[in-house]
């Protein structure tokens, strides 16, 4: 498939580390994860071993966690969140390719390649994510089944969009495209008066659903869908493969109409999507420094 096989070296050997450093005997059990998934990329040739690298996505993320909250991890063998603080319960999230040979997945893959010159098609990503995001609620509403969760607990989805954004894909600012799958804002548009003759303010274009090729529909504006109000926020990072998740690469979506809002002091200095109330009827969901 053309991929960097030093790369995935040089991934799967600082990881390993990172495990053997750690104290916490739950971090030291997914070693056994780390080295199948890695063996699994080089008998197959193939990098897109999904296994290998939510265990990668795990490590970053209490990585970046642990420097924001006494964080507790849990036993892969249970159910439950993938880690825990005193207030917050913690999923992590690896948006994938979809399933091989599928339209998607083949258009996704493309960019990975050597030869690949063209752009990610925009609206892939988005049905990838919001089928991430999907997948959650239905494991969430399983977990609660079981009694396997708090459902009086915030509830943090962090979502790793690297396996996306490695090669040939450059987000927008603010990760603005997420935008769309989560409040239903699409492209940004000017609103132009032409008394004035001149542009006076900027809006998003709504979109209620979206369609695939096949002419499908796909809900959008998942943070007003009453299915979805136990996710009280969503933590974006496309950091690259060897970086870690830090306040740079990393972006907090939260969600308004959450079931348990989150307590946002957790994350100072983070950038942050949130809903600010206004003198008019409306508000306004903007990005600004926590």
């Amino acid at each position: 498939m053309g991929y960097n096989v030093d790369l995935i070296r040089e991934v799967y050997s600082k990881n390993k580390d990172y495990i053997n450093l750690s104290n916490d005997k739950h971090i030291k059990r997914k070693a056994k994860r780390l080295e199948l998934g890695y063996k699994r990329i080089i008998k197959n040739d193939d990098y897109i071993e999904y296994p290998f690298w939510s265990v990668i996505h795990e490590l970053k993320t209490h990585d970046f966690l642990k420097g924001l909250t006494q964080l507790k991890v849990s036993n892969d063998e249970k159910l439950g969140p993938d880690f825990r603080d005193e207030n917050t319960a913690y999923e992590c999230v690896i948006v994938t390719f979809g399933k091989k040979g599928s339209e998607t997945y083949n258009n996704l893959t493309k960019i990975h390649t050597e030869v690949y010159t063209g752009t990610i098609p925009r609206k892939d990503i988005i049905f990838r994510v919001t089928n991430a995001i999907d997948n959650k609620r239905v494991q969430y509403n399983y977990h609660r089944k079981q009694k396997a969760i708090d459902i009086k607990t915030p509830y943090v989805l962090m979502i790793d969009l690297s396996l996306l954004s490695s090669c040939k894909m450059q987000l927008y600012e603010d990760f603005k495209e997420m935008l769309l799958p989560l409040v239903g804002a699409g492209e940004e548009i000017y609103i132009y008066n032409k008394i004035k003759e001149k542009i006076t303010g900027k809006d998003y274009q709504y979109y209620r659903v979206l369609k695939k090729r096949n002419t499908s529909e796909v809900e959008m504006n998942i943070f007003s869908r009453p299915d979805f109000s136990f996710i009280s926020g969503i933590i974006f990072s496309s950091s690259q493969f060897l970086k870690e998740y830090n306040k740079t690469n990393t972006i907090l979506m939260v969600n308004p109409l959450a079931n348990n809002p989150l307590d946002l002091n957790l994350f100072k200095g983070m950038k942050a999507w949130q809903y600010f109330e206004t003198k008019f009827e409306y508000g306004e969901y903007r990005c600004d420094i926590l």
